[in-house]
């Protein structure tokens, strides 16, 4: 899959400064193969456990490219970033137990191994391995689904991120990354 995005390059500067001039921007991205597989084990009737992973295909990310409309946005017609991302492994496990008729209970743990080198990592994404801790019921009510969840992200920490001064990025280190994330969906069945 391929995505194709545009918009405008706005820059914060001195008056003086003749560089970074604002400018509309495009850049495009092919996301990776990916892999899936998993398998589902039901030891008892309501309840089952689940297994699974996912292979990606980062290895084909090699850089990105943004254009600018006008030489004025940073002194050239386009910046490229290398990225030299690696190809890596998601790795989950579940449990469900349908307690009764209308309702669903539901934890999960995933694994995310981070496709960043050292070398290679930015601000633009979170660098590293992420641990994601999931729990959450689900409800129903004759044809209607009603699914509520909570998870829990840790990113673990990245040190000595080598400063690159070209690409914006400076000696750095990733602390203490987490996010608490909330879900709902509501379901309808014809």
């Amino acid at each position: 899959m391929t995505q194709n995005v545009t918009g405008d390059a706005s820059f914060n500067k001195p008056a003086a400064l003749p560089l970074f001039n604002d400018s509309g921007a495009k850049g495009t991205v092919t996301l990776p193969d990916e892999v899936y597989f998993g398998a589902a084990f039901y030891p008892m009737k309501d309840l089952s456990f689940e297994v699974g992973g996912i292979w990606t295909h980062w290895g084909t990310y090699e850089s990105l490219t943004i254009q600018y409309d006008s030489l004025g946005a940073v002194g050239r017609s386009s910046v490229t970033r290398t990225k030299n991302w690696n190809d890596v492994w998601r790795l989950y496990f579940g449990v469900e137990h349908h307690t009764t008729d209308w309702l669903d209970l539901r934890a999960g743990f995933v694994w995310d191994q981070s496709p960043i080198d050292h070398g290679y990592a930015d601000y633009l994404v979170p660098a590293n391995d992420r641990y994601l801790i999931c729990f959450g019921p689900g409800f129903k009510w004759r044809n209607w689904t009603l699914d509520l969840s909570y998870t829990y992200l840790i990113i673990t920490n990245r040190d000595n991120v080598a400063a690159r001064p070209l690409e914006g990025v400076l000696d750095s280190s990733f602390d203490n990354g987490n996010a608490h994330m909330i879900g709902c969906s509501v379901g309808y069945k014809f």
